[in-house]
């Protein structure tokens, strides 16, 4: 029996995504004649989205601009069509780097801000409601540049926000030499709680922070020092990632790299073995970095808990090729978009200079398979987001108006790629004669799992969000009401093991 269930798990885990059956279901582009830019995308309980960018242009879908570059979000119903779009911003320049959906339902957004007295860019964190209309903002620094690269929702409702500052003054203390990191903790309504720079005397640049489940925080950019906070520095800049506790002190840290330069991490994800993912680009082929594919590669690290690696491997060709969004999907695999400009190598195809390339790998960082596209201009990677077991979105910008593209309005616009996996053949990763429910679904405050084959025993669960974010495991009984009050509104996808080691999935709507 045991052999046929493993059987099984093996099938359902090689037909969730097969190498052949990746297709556009539809595709749109947003935006006007000048330089439009995606930043991220969140499904809505209607089965629509809401996309967010930057905007420079005042024509075409966008009916409002109020400076040089804003903030924009556009919500559009399943088929693409818009429905309503929301301006947030002033006469100031306004870029958005990260936005996060938020408990309430709402969206925070972090970036930078500058304005004609004040040339210098500051971090700005803009707050907005579920109809991306503004409720608050924020913005902190000093007399140098301050540039808000991540921002993540905290336990107690607050918000921390990282980036880089080259400031000595202001709102900045501590700076070690050229840029830190600087960490800013705020409250619910933007306050300043603490802040804290981290760093050498180098260069070092934060440009991802998330959340713990033990209320500590990970962070992780890149550096050039080897002093002050900064150990191990392999040569040239080094990933560098950070674990710090709830008031900002140094857990531990740690360096990854070879001679060259590894650098512009785009994500790092928590996984449920309490390691993590990290997502950046390398330059090296020594150090800890075993193989390089030519000029820049993809290079995926996977580490333990304490930050030691455990694996890592390197994608591309002998061109460009630069890392974009990482979710986890539900077989506990990765499906990561990326930028390149390579055609040998991983990659087989290419649409013109510059192609989105979509890679599927597996919990050992094994290429199950690739995609690219785009058209002949310049196609650049964003967001990646799972919708279902058989569905992904891509959100990115382009400036092709050919091959995958079309409607292009002119400059770049932001895109918007709804993909299928076709040919899976399997309903809900629940395999036959294993029957685990999730119910109530919709849930509001709790979810409990129900019918199982096994009436005793603990088990396990694990529930991620549908960009690959654990936001919360734990133990159960069969029965047992999970409280899920503080978890933001959306779609989650639920992993449950059992005691004897069976694994099922089930998607989970949050009211």
């Amino acid at each position: 029996m045991k052999s046929k269930l493993a059987l099984l798990m093996i099938l359902l885990s090689n037909s969730l995504y097969c190498v052949y059956g990746q297709e556009i279901a539809w595709q749109k582009c947003y935006g006007g004649s000048d330089q439009d830019f995606g930043n991220g995308t969140f499904q809505t309980s209607d089965k629509g989205f809401i996309l967010f960018g930057t905007i420079k242009s005042s024509d075409g879908d966008i009916i409002v601009n109020h400076g040089e570059y804003d903030a924009w979000a556009i919500k559009i119903d399943s088929t693409g069509a818009i429905e309503w779009q929301n301006s947030c911003c002033s006469e100031n320049y306004e870029v958005v780097y990260s936005v996060i959906q938020t408990a309430d339902g709402g969206f925070a957004l972090c970036g930078w801000y500058a304005n004609e007295t004040d040339p210098n860019y500051n971090y700005w964190i803009l707050k907005l409601n579920s109809e991306a209309e503004k409720e608050w903002q924020s913005s902190f620094g000093g007399s140098g540049y301050d540039i808000a690269t991540s921002i993540a929702q905290t336990l107690d409702g607050g918000y921390i926000v990282t980036g880089y500052s080259g400031s000595v003054d202001g709102d900045v203390s501590g700076n070690h030499g050229l840029d830190d990191y600087w960490v800013v903790k705020i409250d619910s309504t933007g306050l300043l709680q603490w802040e804290k720079s981290f760093g050498g005397s180098g260069d070092d640049r934060c440009e991802n922070i998330i959340c713990l489940p033990d209320s500590n925080y990970a962070m992780c950019g890149f550096s050039s020092s080897n002093n002050g906070d900064v150990s191990g520095n392999h040569g040239n800049y080094d990933f560098w990632f950070v674990k710090i506790n709830g008031i900002g002190d140094i857990l531990w840290q740690k360096t990854y790299g070879g001679s060259n330069e590894d650098s512009n991490i785009t994500e790092v994800l928590y996984l449920e073995d309490q390691g993590f993912l990290i997502t950046g680009r390398t330059r090296s082929d020594n150090g800890d970095v075993t193989f390089n594919h030519g000029d820049q590669d993809i290079w995926i690290i996977k580490t333990d808990s304490i930050g030691e690696i455990e694996w890592q491997k390197t994608y591309g060709g002998s061109g460009y090729d630069a890392s974009g969004g990482i979710i986890q999907t539900i077989d506990s695999g990765y499906l990561h978009s990326a930028t390149t400009r390579s055609v040998d190598g991983d990659i087989t195809q290419s649409f013109g200079s510059n192609d989105i390339w979509i890679m599927k790998i597996n919990n050992t960082g094994d290429l199950e398979w690739q995609k690219s596209t785009g058209g002949s201009e310049f196609d650049v990677c964003g967001s990646i987001l799972q919708i279902s077991e058989y569905r992904f979105i891509l959100a990115g910008s382009t400036s092709s108006n050919d091959g995958d593209v079309s409607g292009n309005h002119g400059g770049d616009d932001l895109w918007f790629v709804d993909f299928e996996i076709l040919n899976t053949g399997v309903d809900d990763g629940v395999l036959p004669g294993f029957a685990i429910s999730v119910d109530p679904n919709p849930a509001k405050d709790y979810f409990t799992v129900r019918s199982a084959p096994e009436t005793s025993g603990k088990y396990t669960y694990t529930l991620m969000d549908m960009s690959g974010r654990i936001v919360k495991y734990g133990t159960l009984q069969i029965n047992d009401k999970v409280n899920i009050e503080e978890i933001s509104k959306g779609s989650y996808i639920i992993q449950i093991k059992t005691g004897s080691g069976l694994v099922v999935y089930h998607k989970l709507i949050k009211e």
